[in-house]
């Protein structure tokens, strides 16, 4: 974070959906039903009050990334070992006593004036105001977040981290052209492979459907099925023009017969 140390203030509030009520000289913390959270919270306000603030961040990353330990205190030490920090019992005895209290309490005041109501830890906010977009972007990429939103100078980490993206983008763009040539080459080679079969399966098909055709009821056979049906059809006609004749002179004879008593 030191490449923005000219153009960001950060805050660090380690309070998140606890609350806080006073009795005369004394206050009372409910950090989620868990005590131990309240201790590890006087611990980061006392740090964030007691250490210097080159070295803070990488305090609190480090109590970030708790294993699982037995004792947070223990584990703090160790922090505080590996960041060579010379305080560590100013750290531990602002937690116990009446000031890590205090300090606690105007954490949970910072995040009382917060627009809206903490609904996840940790939230991560612009100028205190409710912006749940940014604080899920500043989550999941915290520098590119903070770079969208600064002005001139523009830190060198966002110059990097705009040529480190456009470098993503363009290895994403490559591998999609490589999965499509890929693609392309093994249709072809398929194609090539069972080429006869697919010569093969096209005319069987092409037989398949002339047959079904010619079978279809309805349709004839061939040119010379065609011709004898027309015949057929054509010799019926001269049949039952020829039985009308008969029936018709048939009638009239009758009609001119003499009746008989």
């Amino acid at each position: 974070m030191k490449h923005f140390k000219n153009v960001l203030k950060l805050d660090l509030i380690p309070f998140g959906l606890s609350t806080y009520r006073t009795k005369g000289s004394s206050i009372f913390f409910n950090c989620n039903n868990v005590d131990d959270k309240c201790f590890e919270n006087k611990l980061h306000a006392c740090a964030i009050e007691h250490v210097e603030k080159t070295t803070i961040l990488d305090f609190i990353a480090c109590l970030m990334n708790k294993p699982d330990y037995n004792s947070y205190l223990e584990f703090t030490k160790k922090c505080a070992n590996k960041l060579k920090l010379r305080n560590f019992d100013i750290i531990e005895n602002c937690a116990n006593s009446t000031e890590g209290s205090e300090l606690l309490k105007r954490m949970g005041i910072k995040t009382h004036n917060y627009d809206q109501p903490l609904q996840n830890v940790p939230t991560i906010t612009r100028n205190m105001s409710d912006d749940q977009e940014f604080s899920d972007r500043a989550y999941l990429n915290f520098i590119e977040t903070v770079c969208l939103h600064l002005t001139e100078p523009i830190s060198k980490v966002c110059k990097s981290s705009d040529a480190s993206q456009e470098k993503s983008h363009k290895l994403v763009y490559a591998l999609i052209v490589v999965l499509i040539f890929v693609v392309v080459l093994v249709i072809v080679y398929l194609i090539w492979r069972y080429k006869s079969r697919l010569i093969s399966w096209s005319n069987n098909w092409s037989s398949l459907r002339t047959c079904c055709c010619n079978h279809a009821p309805g349709f004839p056979r061939n040119d010379n099925e065609q011709r004898d049906s027309n015949m057929d059809q054509h010799t019926d006609t001269e049949m039952e023009k020829l039985n009308r004749n008969e029936q018709h002179t048939q009638a009239m004879n009758d009609s001119q017969r003499p009746l008989t008593n």
